[in-house]
């Protein structure tokens, strides 16, 4: 086929040509100067359209049981932005993915606005908005006339695939991975044609690109996508469009090698053998299949699909037929070379940019093989071709522009109304799994337990332990659906059903250190330490640098008064975890207890820089205080916590002790009556503290002596 027979024109067509969209009205299409023909009007209505279209996202909270925990609510580089930390966003995965900049600016949202979910979902929508802009920009430097651009464009912009990856916070690293592309690609097309400073231009570029690295991994597919644009853009096929491309594909395989080191460290990359080769190609086809067909029918979306693949099972008819599907649009687009370049290009960007997400997926066995969020980048392939397709019709058949018309205004109207109200399944937890749950109410156990979870945070244990029992019916052998409902009843108080599910998903995964320490927890409830000691000294075994066994077997061996190794285990989480506020009030409470008044002060102090307004932490530091001597700072610890929480007896209790001690008695005698207000054990003068004791309140040995003088001479 002659190069001829490829071009549009007689010869290519690049950004600064001066028979560019960008410099003369488009050669394809003679329209009427008005103002539709108007860049700036569309880019306002396109811009206005997407952004009604995800207003109700403004209205949504966080998915605290999907990655916004890790990415956000859980995540102590997020909450406490440093330069240590800020090290540690660039070294370090975050729930298997290597995103530092989506974190970064999770980091700096935060710390500007705290957790203000409207803040982080209107930083969404704006990136949002500049992808869509930037589409609208890239389509008409793709030789579209600007009425067919702001057609593909808004389309990207309102399109229901692309709900999930905005309206969830934490897929901001593909508005970021994409936006950084975008202006990549831009900046490419502009160093092709430019005149001047093209190196300038190469190098924003590919600075861009590694920018968009370090939102997402799925960049480093650019490189592809920059051959296609050269390919469209018909240049010349030499040796310098290969090698211009070689800086762009050695930071992919940097990015992609240190990735993949990164995870490996965190045992994240496991690839598993479940279902076969065969298998795995019929479950692309299948994902790519849907798609494409998601694409023109948008219906049934869900945050994830089922997945059906299983040992010694044959997959549904419509997986072995979705290749036949494929073939059958690979021959269409063939057809169409012999006329123009546009069809292949547009189906070509699509493919390279969405195969490696959903393959990553399969070859994992990830939930994920299908999910709205993978279109994000890939649509802007089809979203071209659908531009491109109605201008040529719109020159070549003339007598279909009202129908055309019709056509394109319903599918807006259709499409701003799924993704209106698709952003309202995202507003909470529930919304969301009860989405899942109505639509594949048999196929995923998924969101069964994630609703389970959603009700364990509110403590509704009853309901939590019902999604956990529907979780382990669908699958006995999901070891989490186990160590849930055996948390859930030990909130309920069934401490044998507890011991019976930890110990079943031990069974079941031998290394799963949440259900040894679960366990352990409810031996060291029961009072059978030397049990809980063995399952905390297994979830260290299991996980060394795991910070929160150390602080628990810490904390049985102070229950059996082995201080000194209670506080080897304490140092120890710290260590691991510098900002484990729980093991450093531990320890403070073990020095305590050894009347080393300066370290349990000292560690007090630490526990309170880490969570500034627990009110129970004031109260121990002010009791060390008390028994070293030091009154008047005791008494201001005891008036920190009343002015955080002012319904407690201690620190009422405390500042009974301290004016007591000051000899002022009758203010002593008023500080009790309100302690006593609270806590009514304490009318049974030592009798009640030392019932209190037993339910883990702790009093310095040296202060009650004052302390039964007090309750006596109240009595």
């Amino acid at each position: 086929m002659s190069k001829k027979s490829y071009n549009t024109g007689s010869k290519p067509i690049l950004p600064n040509d001066k028979r560019s969209p960008q410099n003369v009205k488009s050669r394809s299409v003679d329209l009427k100067q008005s103002i539709i023909d108007k860049p700036v009007f569309l880019a306002i209505l396109i811009l206005a359209l997407t952004f009604v279209t995800f207003l109700p996202s403004l209205k949504n909270g966080f998915i605290s049981t999907w990655d916004d925990s890790a990415y956000i609510l859980n995540n102590r580089y997020v909450q406490n932005l440093t330069p240590n930390t800020l090290k540690e966003i660039f070294t370090t995965p975050v729930a298997s993915s290597y995103v530092p900049l989506p974190i970064l600016t999770f980091a700096l949202e935060y710390k500007v606005f705290g957790l203000n979910p409207t803040i982080f979902h209107l930083s969404s929508i704006l990136l949002h908005l500049l992808c869509t802009l930037l589409v609208f920009q890239l389509l008409r430097m793709l030789k579209l006339n600007v009425l067919y651009a702001a057609v593909g464009a808004l389309l990207f912009g309102i399109h229901p695939m692309h709900v999930e990856s905005v309206a969830w916070i934490a897929e901001m690293k593909d508005l970021l991975c994409t936006l950084f592309c975008l202006i990549s690609i831009v900046l490419y097309i502009k160093y092709i044609g430019a005149q001047k400073n093209k190196l300038v231009f190469f190098l924003l570029s590919l600075f861009l690109f590694i920018l968009a690295l370090f939102s997402k991994i799925a960049a480093v597919t650019l490189p592809l996508s920059l051959l296609l644009i050269d390919y469209y853009l018909e240049r010349p096929f030499k040796s310098k469009v290969l090698v211009e491309k070689v800086p762009y594909f050695l930071i992919s395989l940097l990015f992609g090698l240190a990735e993949i080191v990164m995870l490996q460290r965190q045992g994240a990359l496991k690839v598993t053998e479940i279902t076969s080769i065969t298998d795995q190609v019929f479950l692309g086809f299948y994902a790519l299949s849907s798609y494409i067909i998601k694409f023109v029918v948008p219906f049934q979306l869900s945050a994830i699909y089922p997945w059906v693949s299983a040992p010694g099972h044959a997959l549904p008819v419509l997986y072995y037929i979705s290749p036949l599907f494929i073939l059958l649009l690979g021959f269409l687009i063939y057809l169409t070379l012999k006329k123009n370049r546009a069809v292949l290009f547009g189906s070509m960007f699509f493919l390279v940019n969405i195969i490696l997400m959903f393959q990553a997926q399969i070859l994992t066995q990830g939930i994920g093989f299908l999910a709205d969020r993978f279109s994000y980048m890939p649509y802007l392939g089809i979203c071209f071709i659908v531009g491109w397709s109605c201008e040529r019709i719109a020159l070549n058949k003339k007598e279909l522009n009202k129908i055309i018309v019709g056509g394109v205004l319903f599918i807006i109207l259709l499409f701003t109304v799924i993704s209106f109200n698709r952003n309202k399944v995202w507003e909470n937890d529930f919304t969301l799994w009860n989405d899942v749950i109505e639509k594949y109410p048999d196929n995923i156990y998924k969101s069964y337990a994630n609703r389970g979870i959603a009700y364990s945070s509110l403590e509704q244990w009853n309901n939590a332990i019902t999604d956990f029992t529907r979780v382990i019916d669908m699958d006995p052998k999901y070891d989490w659906g186990y160590i849930d409902r055996g948390v859930a009843y030990q909130h309920t108080g069934q401490w044998g059903k507890s011991v019976d599910d930890f110990s079943t998903a031990i069974e079941i995964n031998k290394e799963a250190f949440d259900a040894y320490a679960g366990r352990a927890v409810t031996y060291g409830v029961l009072g059978q330490y030397d049990k809980a000691l063995a399952d905390f000294s297994e979830t260290i075994k299991i996980d060394p640098k795991y910070s929160k066994g150390y602080s628990n077997r810490g904390l049985t061996y102070a229950n059996l008064g082995y201080l000194d190794m209670a506080i080897s285990d304490y140092t120890k989480a710290i260590e691991l975890d510098p900002q484990f506020k729980d093991a450093w009030s531990n320890r403070s409470i073990a020095y305590g207890k050894l009347s080393q008044w300066d370290n349990a002060i000292s560690d007090g102090l630490k526990a309170i820089h880490f969570d500034q307004n627990n009110a129970g932490l004031y109260d121990k530091i002010g009791y060390f205080y008390l028994a070293r001597g030091d009154l008047d700072q005791s008494e201001s610890e005891f008036r920190k916590s009343i002015n955080i929480e002012s319904n407690k007896f201690d620190p009422y209790l405390g500042l009974a002790l301290v004016s007591y001690t000051k000899g002022k008695k009758a203010e002593a005698k008023n500080y009790l009556e309100k302690a006593k207000n609270f806590e009514s054990r304490l009318n049974h003068g030592m009798a009640g503290i030392f019932e209190l004791e037993n339910m883990g309140y702790f009093k310095p040995s040296n202060i009650k002596g004052t302390l039964e003088k007090l309750l006596k001479e109240a009595n």
